[in-house]
C-alpha cells in the first residue's frame, strides 16, 4: 500500500492487481468457511448417506493400505525395509499373483476386438477352430463395440444353461443373469430383500467368518446380518441347531429373508456334503427364506477326498421335499483356472421365481444398461470350451490341468508347513484359494495391541498382521475382517503366490511367527 501511489504505471497495475487477487481469495474463503459453518454443501462428510460409514471391506482394508505405502518407500529407497519385496496373499487375484492366463479365451478376445486378424494368415497365433468360433460370436453379437440385452446375450446364457445341465446331469427350469462379476448380481439380489419404510428391516444369515462383501452389502442396502458361526473344530462345519437358535435371536429385530451360504467356504475353504446341503434347504424351506448360494470356487477344489456338489442339483433331486424353495447361485471368471478377475464376468441362476418377479428384476437391469461385452465372451469360452479333436484342446487342457495341480501342491504344502509351527492350528486347504488359521496369541502381545496407542491396532489380529507387514512384508488380512468368535485370532492368507515366491513365503511367516512369540511371551 506504501508504494501503490508510485509514479511507474506498471507496478501500479502489480500492485492493483495483487489486492484484487488478494481480495477475491479472501472472499471465496469466507465463503467457503461459512457455507460448511452452514452445511450448504449438499455433499459433505458430515450429510453423506450414513449407509456408507458402515461399510467396511477388511480386504482393502488398513493392512493392504499400509503395504501400498512400503511400496511406494522401497521404490524410493530399497533399503529403507528390511525386505526387497511385498508379497501379496491377501487377496485373491491370481493373475496378479502370477497366474497365467488361458490362451483359448484369450485368443477368442482378440478376434472378437479385432476382426481382421480372423482373415490373415497367422495360424501360428490363431488355430482355425478359434477363427471358427470367432465368426460365430461376431455373428451373433453384431459389434464388440455395442451395446447386449439387459441380462446378457441369449446365445451365451443358453450355453451356460447347456453347461449347467451337463455339469449336474439334470435339467432345470431357471432363468440365467450375466452380470460384471459375481459381486455386482449379488448386491442386485440382495437389494430386492429391502423392504417398504415402514415395515420391519429385512435380515440376511451370513456365516461367521464370511466374504466381507455381504457385510458391506448388508451396511449399504440397509438390511440386518444374522450370523451364524461355522465351527473350527469340525473343519469349519454347521451345526443345524445353531441356524435355529441363530434365527430365533433376531426374529424380534427383523423379518429374516434369505440364507448366504459360500460353497467352498471363503475364507474358511470347507466343501459342504449333500448331507449338509439337504439341511440347509430343509431349514430355510422351514422358515421361508431365499437360498443365495455363492459357488464362485466350484472349480478349486485340492483335497481328494472332497467333492464339489451344486445347491441346484441337490435341490432338484429332492424338489419334492422343499416345494417352492427358492434358489440364487452365482459363478464367477475371477476364480477357477479362469483367474480373470479384471474382464469382471459372472452370472447368476434364479429357481423358482415367477415371470411378474423376474419382469421386474429385468426392468431393474436394464437401468444398469448391459453387462460388459469382453466379460460375456470369456464367460462363454469358460461354458464352452475346446473339445478333444479341436486344434486347441491339447494346450487348453495342458493349461488347466497345470493350475489346478499347481494350486493342489500349495494348498497341501501350506497346511503341512502351519500344522507344524507352534501357536497355531489350521484346517486343511480343501477347497477355495484360501487358509484361515488360528493363532494363539500371549497375554503381553494382547495386552501390546489393546493399549496400541494408534486405534487402528487395538485389535490383536491387526497388530499381529501389522508387525508381519513391517517385519516381513509379508500382507495377511486380519480375521476380525471377516468375523470371529469372541475371544479367538485369525487371519486370510491365499495360496496364489508362484510356486518359488510360496516357498519363500512359508520360510518367512514360520520364523517372524516364533519370533513373535518369543518377544511377546
Amino acid at each position: 500500500f506504501q508504494n501503490f501511489h508510485t509514479k511507474n504505471l506498471q507496478l501500479q497495475m502489480f500492485y492493483f492487481g495483487s489486492i484484487v487477487k488478494f481480495t477475491t481469495y479472501l472472499t471465496t474463503r469466507i465463503r467457503f468457511i461459512s457455507c460448511i459453518r452452514a452445511n450448504r454443501f449438499p455433499l459433505t462428510i458430515e450429510n453423506l448417506n450414513s449407509r456408507i460409514k458402515h461399510v467396511e471391506y477388511a480386504v482393502r482394508g488398513p493392512i493392504p493400505s499400509r503395504a501400498l505405502e512400503i511400496e511406494s518407500e522401497l521404490l524410493s529407497n530399497p533399503r529403507s525395509h528390511p525386505f526387497d519385496q511385498l508379497i501379496y496373499v491377501n487377496i485373491g487375484d491370481p493373475q496378479n499373483l502370477g497366474q497365467l492366463p488361458l490362451t483359448f479365451p484369450r485368443q477368442l478376445l482378440a478376434l472378437c476386438a479385432y476382426p481382421p486378424l480372423i482373415s490373415q494368415d497367422n495360424s501360428d497365433s490363431f488355430p482355425d477352430d478359434v477363427k471358427q468360433r470367432a465368426r460365430y460370436i461376431l455373428k451373433n453379437i453384431g459389434s464388440f463395440g455395442g451395446y447386449s440385452h439387459s441380462l446378457g446375450f441369449p446365445f451365451v446364457r443358453k450355453n451356460i444353461m447347456k453347461f449347467l445341465d451337463k455339469r449336474d446331469n439334470i435339467s432345470v427350469d431357471s432363468t440365467i443373469i450375466l452380470s460384471d462379476g459375481a459381486s455386482e448380481i449379488i448386491n442386485v439380489i440382495l437389494s430386492c430383500l429391502c423392504g417398504e419404510p415402514d415395515s420391519l428391516v429385512g435380515g440376511v444369515m451370513i456365516p461367521i467368518p464370511q466374504y466381507p462383501l455381504y457385510t458391506a452389502s448388508l451396511a449399504y442396502l440397509g438390511l440386518k446380518p444374522i450370523p451364524y458361526y461355522l465351527h473350527e473344530e469340525s473343519c469349519w462345519g454347521l451345526y443345524i441347531n445353531d441356524l435355529h437358535n441363530s434365527l430365533k435371536s433376531y426374529t424380534d429385530t427383523c423379518k429374516p429373508k434369505a440364507f448366504v451360504v459360500i460353497n467352498p467356504g471363503n475364507p474358511t475353504g470347507q466343501c459342504l456334503n449333500v448331507e449338509q446341503q439337504v439341511e440347509i434347504l430343509k431349514f430355510c424351506n422351514q422358515y421361508d427364506l431365499l437360498l443365495l448360494a455363492d459357488e464362485v470356487y466350484q472349480d478349486n477344489i485340492h483335497d481328494v477326498g472332497a467333492r464339489w456338489h451344486s445347491f441346484r442339483k441337490t435341490l432338484v433331486e429332492n424338489q419334492d421335499t422343499f416345494p417352492g424353495q427358492q434358489l440364487v447361485s452365482f459363478h464367477s471368471l475371477s476364480k477357477g483356472y479362469m483367474g480373470e478377475c479384471g474382464f469382471r464376468g459372472g452370472y447368476a441362476e434364479l429357481i423358482g421365481f415367477d415371470e411378474t418377479f423376474l419382469f421386474e428384476l429385468s426392468k431393474l437391469l436394464s437401468s444398469m444398461l448391459c453387462p460388459n461385452i469382453s466379460g460375456q465372451l470369456l464367460l462363454d469360452s469358460y461354458v464352452n470350451p475346446p473339445i478333444p479333436g479341436e486344434p486347441s484342446f491339447p494346450l487348453f487342457s495342458h493349461e488347466k490341468h497345470s493350475i489346478a495341480q499347481s494350486l493342489q501342491r500349495r494348498a497341501i504344502k501350506l497346511y503341512e508347513c502351519f500344522r507344524e509351527i507352534p501357536n497355531i492350528s489350521i484346517n486343511p486347504v480343501q477347497g477355495a484359494m484360501y487358509a484361515f488359521p488360528r493363532i494363539f496369541l500371549p497375554d503381553r502381545a494382547i495386552s501390546a495391541s489393546i493399549n496400541h496407542q494408534n486405534p487402528v491396532l487395538r485389535s490383536p489380529d491387526v497388530y499381529y498382521c501389522m508387525k508381519l507387514l513391517e517385519e516381513t512384508g509379508i500382507v495377511a488380512v486380519p480375521g476380525s475382517g471377516f468375523g470371529q468368535k469372541d475371544g479367538t485370532w485369525h487371519f486370510r492368507i491365499t495360496i496364489l503366490p508362484h510356486e518359488d515366491v510360496f516357498d519363500v513365503f512359508l520360510l518367512k511367516f514360520k520364523e517372524f511367527h516364533t519370533n513373535f512369540i518369543k518377544q511377546h511371551s
